[in-house]
């Protein structure tokens, strides 16, 4: 006895020599195993109490281990086994059986994985054939998975060579990520997941690999070559990967919207002022996380996927394309390609790891595009659309690469409808507001027709131009925005215009709200009204490189009197920056 444990021995020793006729009764008692195990845990760790016994014997040279049974860490555990003492000792074999109410009670103490309180029920069989461990069962159930696994290792203290397979069935994908500790917003299926493993001197290969979640298919293979600088080769092909939960659920935001309580106020008062304190205007909304891509110098690796069919909703089916190459410290997409009927483009990537910091350049061509989907809208099915940008920046956070931020963004869109509920719902409260002045139908009509909507902005040193600026025509209201957003200090400075379209009557002209100003910082907006004479003075055009439509009386000539002001506005953007412009207006070779 030691403390409030016990150990039990009842039996023959046998020859002290050999063990020979070894055949004991054996029994441990103990609150917490780990107290008895030269480990520090400091009391960090939960107690494993142990109640357990058996019988250990010599048969002809070799250690037999019968049943020993009873419970470890609320769990009822079953082992047996055989351990050779002669050369080959080609005869060893275990047995081992778990089952129990709380998988993360019984392995709590060993791993620092936090696993939820999940049932489980585990069986496990091995043998050491000639210096080498073969699993040739190993059966367990956990929160409704089903594991299966066989595994071969022919040389246990040189694992070069080994092989077998690993196979995971369950009815519930989220009950696995809560096991886990996963909060992913992902939804529930069943899924099926198998993977051969091929182990030789020179390398380790997972092939194949299958996983059935839901309706999507992902099958493929990793190769892993060790070295100084290992190198990592993943391929993987779907026949059929379904996305539908990134649109936004329709009748769910309803729900949540008229489970909101009423409000008698029109308008936030909050919103319109345009002075915020000092404890406002310290607040940032992009992160300064560390970003460390120095683990791009420790490999080689490319990844290749391909998608023949990306489901999202019955019409907007694509082909996905992405090949993507790590080497030298940096990371570069080879290909980055979707084609399909609502949604068609291509993007490069590079990320290079300096000493001192990241450089990033990003380069997005977008010709058919589903954003209207994510406010709950309707795109025309055929329109002349594109929707273009490349951006670079260095840095070591997501604030820094903001920061020091510099690129062009261009974008031509077609027509469609908006769901007036769903756009409020997604852009919140004080987008909202903003939506609510630039068309105020949206407050008696469920639907706003959208006619076009185009945009041009430049990005230096993380100032953000919006010049010529941003135009959006509706059947019944012509919008236009320009000023700029400074993410470095995340201040906002965009001016709005909206005039009636002719034809919508008098008293639809009347409600329109001609100039508001949206200001403050990206974490505290600030809706300003009656700006009309700070909008058309001049001050957004020196804010936004000198061209403005509201600073330079272009309104009339470039949106009420066009045809089409979207396509007027690209017209004129390379007359501001053709530097810039000129190349992301240039359609691509490749598509």
């Amino acid at each position: 006895e030691s403390g409030n444990s016990q150990a039990r021995i009842s039996g023959m020793l046998g020859d002290p020599a050999d063990f020979s006729r070894l055949d004991l009764a054996v029994g441990l008692t103990t609150p917490d195993l780990l107290a008895l195990l030269p480990i520090s845990a400091d009391g960090a760790l939960p107690q494993l109490p142990v109640d357990a016994s058996g019988r250990v014997a010599m048969v002809a040279g070799s250690i037999n281990v019968r049943n020993i049974q009873g419970q470890l860490g609320g769990a009822q555990i079953f082992l047996e086994g055989l351990v050779d003492t002669v050369a080959p000792y080609d005869s060893s074999h275990f047995s081992m059986k778990a089952q129990g109410p709380d998988l993360g009670q019984t392995l709590g103490p060993w791993i620092e994985q936090r696993i939820a309180q999940v049932p489980f029920n585990v069986e496990l069989h091995a043998s050491f054939p000639v210096g080498g461990v073969q699993v040739g069962r190993l059966e367990g159930t956990v929160a409704g998975a089903h594991l299966s696994a066989e595994v071969n290792v022919d040389e246990l203290r040189n694992p070069g060579v080994a092989h077998g397979n690993i196979q995971l069935v369950g009815s519930s994908s989220r009950e696995v990520g809560e096991m886990v500790g996963l909060d992913v917003p992902l939804p529930d299926s069943e899924y099926s997941l198998s993977v051969g493993i091929e182990k030789s001197p020179d390398q380790l290969r997972l092939s194949p690999i299958a996983l059935d979640w839901g309706a999507s298919d992902y099958k493929g293979s990793v190769n892993i070559k060790p070295g100084e600088v290992p190198t990592i080769d993943v391929s993987v092909h779907s026949k059929f990967v379904s996305l539908p939960f990134l649109l936004p659920d329709m009748t769910e935001l309803e729900a949540l919207e008229a489970a909101r309580p009423a409000s008698h106020d029109t308008v936030n008062k909050a919103i319109l002022k345009e002075e915020l304190t000092t404890k406002e205007l310290s607040v940032r909304v992009i992160p300064d996380v560390p970003l460390d891509f120095r683990w791009l110098e420790n490999y080689r690796a490319t990844v290749n996927y391909e998608v023949d069919e990306l489901y999202m909703r019955d019409d907007a089916v694509s082909s996905v394309k992405i090949d993507i190459s790590i080497a030298d410290g940096q990371l570069s997409s080879k290909q980055l390609s979707w084609d399909g009927t609502l949604m068609a483009g291509d993007a490069q990537l590079s990320v290079r790891a300096l000493e001192d910091t990241h450089e990033v350049d990003v380069y997005l061509n977008l010709e058919r595009s589903p954003l209207l989907f994510f406010l709950g809208g309707e795109p025309v099915r055929k329109s002349d659309s594109f929707y273009r940008a490349r951006i670079e920046a260095k840095g070591n956070s997501l604030r820094e690469l903001a920061q020091t931020s510099n690129g062009a963004l261009v974008f031509q869109g077609g027509g469609g409808t908006l769901d007036n509920i769903g756009v409020d719902l997604v852009l919140g409260d004080v987008l909202e507001e903003v939506f609510t002045r630039l068309n105020p139908f949206s407050e008696t009509e469920t639907h706003t027709r959208l006619v076009c909507h185009a945009g041009a902005l430049t990005i230096t040193d993380g100032k953000m131009a919006i010049s010529p600026g941003l135009i959006l025509r509706t059947d019944k209201v012509d919008v236009h925005s320009s000023g700029e957003i400074d993410l470095r200090r995340e201040k906002l400075n965009l001016v709005f215009n909206t005039q009636s379209r002719k034809g919508i009557g008098i008293s639809a002209s009347k409600a329109v709200a001609p100039y508001f100003k949206l200001g403050g910082t990206l974490a505290n907006p600030r809706l300003v009204l009656d700006v009309k004479g700070a909008a058309v003075s001049g001050g957004v055009a020196v804010a936004t490189g000198g061209v403005s439509i509201l600073a330079e009386g272009l309104w009339d000539r470039w949106v009420t009197t066009a045809k089409n002001p979207c396509k007027r506005l690209i017209a004129q953007v390379t007359k501001q920056d053709e530097k810039r412009f000129n190349s992301l207006l240039q359609v691509p070779e490749s598509r």
